[in-house]
């Protein structure tokens, strides 16, 4: 399918699930897509490692799902436990900073996971975060469970790349 044939398709099929609701104009005003760039995979070394690996990085600014992607993560930023999470090493050090004098007792252990985010799978993810959305909570979202499903689908699994000239996308 050629870029513009999937510019509309995508466009029709957000029109389609954002007319179900009216609440959700503010989401498909961003989420539907404004132009269809290519994506571009390159790779930032890992200088701590041995042998210096890449880090594999697949900027999607102006890609075709790119609005969709901000969209979903504006909507899924409830769903994530924050009380775990660090947000630079920066706010880690101002934390370690306000334990009490207790947790000098403690050792801080550090495990180097390879290839933790490449490695991690998928359709297993969408279904923890549709299970997240639509069981456990008191109040799921309005959008239908398989629309959901489908716009995490397509915004994960559908994002064409080059890399070194290669044409490819993920699967």
């Amino acid at each position: 399918m050629r870029s513009c044939d999937k510019n509309f398709a995508v466009t029709r099929n957000c029109d389609a699930v954002g007319t179900k609701e009216a609440t959700w104009k503010e989401f498909f005003k961003i989420s539907c897509p404004k132009d269809s760039n290519t994506g571009r995979l390159y790779g930032l070394p890992k200088i701590h490692k041995d042998n210096t690996p890449l880090r594999p990085v697949l900027s999607a600014l102006g890609t075709l799902n790119h609005g969709l992607g901000k969209a979903l993560t504006n909507m899924l930023l409830d769903v994530i436990e924050r009380k775990n999470m660090v947000r630079d090493p920066f706010s880690f050090v101002e934390e370690l900073r306000t334990l009490p004098k207790s947790f000098c007792d403690y050792r801080m252990v550090l495990f180097d996971i390879s290839s933790l985010y490449t490695n991690v799978p998928l359709d297993e993810t969408i279904e923890i975060i549709l299970k997240n959305l639509y069981e456990t909570r008191t109040t799921a979202p309005t959008i239908q469970r398989d629309d959901m499903k489908q716009l995490l689908i397509f915004v994960t699994k559908n994002t064409p790349f080059l890399h070194i000239k290669l044409f490819t996308k993920n699967l």
